[in-house]
């Protein structure tokens, strides 16, 4: 008997069908509720699975911060189960509510500057634990073919949200990539979609990491900077949110041990403008599907993301 029980609830989305359900004997020790995720491409889950299984061992490295468990993994039915993690919530909605004119009074098992450290050491050990030596141009024009999908789309979309002009340089740095010294940024396996939604946590402040859907080969900093722009999204939306989520932002860079020279890199701005372009995008994608006052705040996060583009075309060393 297929020892994966009664579906609990199941959603589609274009990339994959993912949901809840019982998994083993209900009767048995080992029963547990499961996530499980039925995606288009195959290849995707073959690499996840692995990639879950590799990175668990690193997560002891750091404590309170875990990979989610795999429990089995079907290639032939394609079909990837891993525990299911009750009672953990959104770490955006944590930075969400913490950083708000009413969240700093409120005690919390999960200090946001441990949380900031923490999760810094744990992806520093996991980039460290799989080099590679693959093609760094290679890697790069796929990120670069990347952002000019992107920007062609958003022209389609919202025309007139970003001028001609920046339209134009936007196009040149990406098909015409300064990046010097491109070998010394190194290669590792990188987890791919590394941000806030992907890094839960529970009411005892234990963190974990999951969706490894987007593993690959890449640059260590495509990581850092998705989850450092995931948290500057929500700091850069009133003062005050900004000065309670600096010291967070600054830990998650010590904890990484990032070089104080590497936000000036070249790579590391070119990544920063592919997340702005990401998130206005963003906004225009979902509209006002999500309600009113959402969509205020992702236009605001839009504008924001336009200025922060600006300034890094005008002055890179900003």
């Amino acid at each position: 008997m297929d020892r994966h029980g009664n579906t609990i609830s199941s959603r589609t989305n274009p990339r994959s069908t993912t949901g809840l359900v019982t998994f083993g004997n209900a009767s048995g020790h080992d029963a547990a509720i499961a996530h499980y995720k039925i995606p288009k491409n195959p290849d995707a889950l073959l690499r996840e699975a692995h990639e879950l299984r590799r990175a668990a061992g690193i997560a002891d490295c750091v404590p309170g911060i875990h990979v989610i468990e795999v429990l089995d993994f079907d290639l032939e039915q394609n079909r990837l189960f891993t525990r299911f993690v009750e009672g953990t919530s959104s770490l955006f909605n944590y930075l969400w509510n913490r950083s708000g004119l009413l969240g700093s009074g409120r005690f919390h098992p999960l200090p946001l500057v441990e949380a900031g450290d923490r999760i810094g050491r744990w992806l520093k050990k996991y980039h460290e634990s799989a080099a590679h030596d693959a093609d760094p141009a290679a890697v790069l024009d796929v990120t670069c073919r990347s952002g000019l999908g992107k920007l062609r789309r958003l022209r389609e979309i919202a025309p007139r949200f970003l001028d001609k002009a920046t339209c134009d340089a936007l196009a040149r740095k990406f098909e015409s990539p300064a990046v010097a010294d491109l070998s010394s940024y190194g290669l590792t396996t990188i987890h791919g979609d590394f941000t806030l939604a992907n890094i839960p946590y529970n009411e005892r402040g234990d963190l974990f990491v999951l969706d490894f859907t987007d593993t690959r080969v890449g640059f260590p900093f495509e990581d850092f900077v998705r989850c450092w722009h995931a948290v500057w999204n929500i700091a850069t939306l009133s003062a005050v949110r900004n000065r309670r989520l600096k010291p967070l932002l600054d830990a998650f860079a010590a904890g990484y041990e990032l070089p104080s020279e590497a936000p000036r890199t070249s790579l590391f701005q070119l990544l920063l403008i592919w997340n702005a372009l990401t998130q206005i995008l963003t906004t225009f994608h979902i509209g006002r599907a999500t309600g009113f006052s959402s969509y205020l705040i992702s236009l605001w996060l839009a504008r924001a993301n336009r200025r922060l583009i600006a300034r890094l075309l005008l002055d890179p060393k900003r």
